[in-house]
């Protein structure tokens, strides 16, 4: 119940914010799909199929909100630095993995209002036949887009760690960010790549979700198909390291700032 009341609190702010400045969020929406749009045309994907116009375009939603699964965590920490508020967080009665847990589901709530804007749009757009989205199982589509980003909050965790310590880390966030949109295969092919960026690339979640839902489009949405596969296992093991060794790492500082006694400095 206390959960529920915290994470009801953190969508009333949001909503509050998307009301005060609904103006701002309408451009940065369309900012979105702009972005999206000359992805679409300066790659040629114009030229394929269906399912490759809908590859690019999940790959680009994941990416949009993979952005503020890896900056999220270090922004809320930042402010609350910054405001002098972080150390009373860390002491409260609600742990600070659930404080933030709410700030996550609450920031994907907000970001899916606005994402399904952007993704209509880009349906309309990119002409993709609605025929074909009909045919779509989205449930299980979801199922693997949110396991993927579970990997990428991972990530997330670990640049938040680097905040306690490093108090700024933006720069860290827009690096994994430009990562995961060039070197992932989502815009450029991977054969394309140096080797280096291919073994990179298939260290990353997004790399394995992305050949997952490939397989599950290709397979008519045959998810026993689907699990048995080495991309799932693969999108598992790769989400299932990220979400642990982001948590560690995040503990290592939070640990070692408390040890320092800079938890609150900035």
């Amino acid at each position: 119940m206390r959960n529920l009341k915290l994470l009801g609190a953190e969508i009333v702010k949001i909503m509050g914010d998307l009301k005060a400045y609904w103006f701002n969020y309408l451009f940065g929406n369309l900012n979105v799909f702009f972005l999206f749009l000359g992805i679409f045309y300066a790659f040629q994907k114009s030229n394929g199929t269906a399912i490759d116009t809908f590859n690019l375009l999940i790959g680009l939603m994941i990416w949009y909100y993979g952005v503020h699964a890896i900056d999220l965590i270090a922004i809320i920490i930042e402010e609350e630095a910054e405001e002098g508020t972080l150390e009373q967080i860390f002491v409260t009665r609600s742990s600070f993995i659930k404080v933030l847990f709410n700030r996550i589901m609450s920031q994907i709530i907000f970001d899916t209002i606005k994402g399904v804007f952007v993704f209509v749009l880009c349906v309309i757009t990119f002409k993709i036949p609605f025929s074909f989205i009909k045919s779509i199982n989205w449930l299980w589509t979801l199922i693997i887009f949110f396991l993927t980003l579970s990997g990428l909050y991972g990530i997330g965790y670990a640049v938040a760690g680097l905040s306690i310590i490093y108090k700024k880390t933006t720069a860290v966030a827009g690096t994994c960010s430009n990562l995961l949109l060039f070197f992932t295969g989502i815009i450029i092919d991977l054969d394309k790549l140096p080797k280096a960026f291919i073994y990179l690339s298939k260290v990353l979640p997004l790399h394995w979700g992305m050949n997952t839902l490939n397989d599950l489009i290709r397979n008519d949405f045959q998810l026993f198909k689907i699990v048995r596969s080495s991309n799932f296992i693969y999108l598992i093991i790769s989400c299932l390291f990220w979400i642990l060794f982001g948590v560690f790492i995040f503990k290592i500082c939070e640990e070692k700032a408390r040890i320092k006694g800079t938890l609150n400095q900035y």
